[in-house]
């Protein structure tokens, strides 16, 4: 077993929702997985239907892998690992490529993946405290965790990852993920305001390393306010943010407001309480989505239900991408609910980090009925090179299809003696170089690779 291997084992002990999960260069980070929930699950109100973070290219999935720390990069490539010094100075395109050049379909955290852990954390009473006043909590009095920044007059700004107590993670004990409140501010991808109108790569699609997230995608869909369910719910954009009926961040008075139509306008900074934030105008399954996504408050919330996170935002500028958690210095305003549509893409500061997230891990035993499932049409890159066993053949497909892309031009080329285990996974490929609906279980491993 290599020691990659053991470590993951050892991980996996201690804490069961916990992988150690390499990249193609086979080096690790540490992520942990949460399962799939309903909305009834996480919101007052909710329905059955499953959170959108697991709705990825028409595909639903049982879970998710988020990087347990905040990313370090290492030669352009966003690591999950304890103990370092989360890179800052860090633009949007710049954080979705270091998690893309990891390979695999790594991508960076997704908007719908945030909202999921922040609604998660919230229904199980474990909202993480976080670095947020200068290297500890707004509600601690003791620094815990290793600084690795200090401004001019020595306080304490940037903490080592994962080194806070175990109440900065978001299950309240050392398995959850650390750093959601506080630290720095992070990244998340598929969500963006255009002069104040909402827009989103739909479900959880943002998640394929393969989306188009630039701000000329054809792939943002404005919010329609009157949907009543998905198939009505996202809309073509106008390009101007002022695509008729769709969703639109409004300020009044004192809070933010989600409404058809913008009563005060402004390409500035503004703030309010996130718990303020209302709706205006807009269909009930509407709001449902705006909650899931964690971009409305469930209602009669107050101040205290959402630990005072603070929303920021400039409903103005030609476009605006979200940044969630706030840093060191935002005290209570910083927590997993907290929203900064404050920047554009391009801003690069010495609070703004990034997080990535893993591919769904392919459920190995259930790659039979996937593929039976799923009409294979078209064709797609796949990884070059000869794949050596069933299990990894297996794994690569899976991760096309689970991320609902076609796949063509396989063949087996040779059956080679089955080694120990390696049918174990119930793995299944097919018999024929396309993939149409032909499939036969291997009596043995074999040499496959593109034709």
């Amino acid at each position: 077993m290599a020691n990659f291997d053991l470590t993951g084992l050892a991980l996996s002990m201690v804490c069961p929702t916990n992988k150690l999960i390499t990249d193609d260069r086979g080096l690790p980070g540490v992520y942990v997985e949460r399962a799939a929930q309903p909305l009834s699950a996480l919101l007052a109100g909710g329905d059955s239907s499953i959170h959108p973070a697991f709705l990825i290219n028409g595909i639903q999935h049982d879970k998710i892998a988020i990087g347990k720390f905040q990313a370090k990069t290492h030669s352009n490539r966003a690591y999950s690992l304890p103990g370092e010094d989360p890179t800052a100075y860090i633009t949007f395109d710049a954080s979705v490529q270091a998690c893309k050049n990891k390979g695999d379909g790594h991508h960076l955290i997704t908007a719908a993946e945030w909202a999921f852990l922040a609604l998660l954390a919230k229904k199980n009473g474990t909202m993480p405290k976080g670095n947020n006043n200068y290297g500890k909590d707004a509600s601690e009095t003791l620094k815990i965790a290793i600084p690795t920044m200090k401004d001019n007059n020595g306080a304490t700004c940037r903490v080592a990852t994962g080194t806070g107590p175990a109440t900065w993670s978001d299950t309240g004990d050392i398995s959850g993920i650390y750093d959601l409140n506080g630290n720095v501010w992070e990244w998340v991808s598929g969500m963006r305001l255009v002069k104040g109108e909402l827009q989103v790569i739909p479900y959880n699609n943002a998640a394929d390393p393969e989306c188009d997230t630039s701000a000329a995608s054809t792939q943002w869909r404005a919010i329609n306010a009157a949907a009543t369910n998905y198939n009505d719910l996202f809309i073509a954009p106008n390009g101007q943010g002022t695509t008729a009926g769709s969703v639109k961040l409004d300020f009044i008075t004192d809070h933010w407001q989600w409404a058809v139509t913008i009563t005060s306008q402004s390409d500035s900074s503004r703030y309010a309480v996130f718990s303020a934030t209302t709706a205006a105008g807009l269909s009930a399954f509407t709001q449902l989505y705006l909650r899931a996504m964690a971009l409305l408050p469930e209602a009669g919330a107050t101040d205290a239900d959402y630990n005072g996170d603070g929303f920021w935002a400039n409903n103005g500028a030609d476009e605006r991408l979200p940044l969630r958690g706030g840093y060191w210095a935002d005290v209570s305003r910083a927590g997993v609910f907290a929203l900064n549509f404050d920047d554009p893409r391009g801003i690069s500061n010495s609070n703004v980090g990034c997080r990535a997230a893993s591919p769904p891990q392919p459920d190995i035993q259930s790659l039979r009925a996937l593929f039976q499932r799923r009409g294979i049409k078209g064709s797609a890159p796949l990884p070059k090179g000869t794949i050596q066993n069933w299990e990894q053949a297996g794994a690569s497909f899976a991760r096309r299809l689970l991320l609902g892309r076609p796949v063509r031009g396989w063949r087996v080329r040779a059956r080679l003696a089955c080694p120990a285990r390696a049918l174990q996974c119930g793995c299944w490929l097919p018999r024929r170089s396309t993939l149409k609906a032909r499939y036969a279980k291997p009596t043995g491993c074999a040499s496959v690779q593109r034709g």
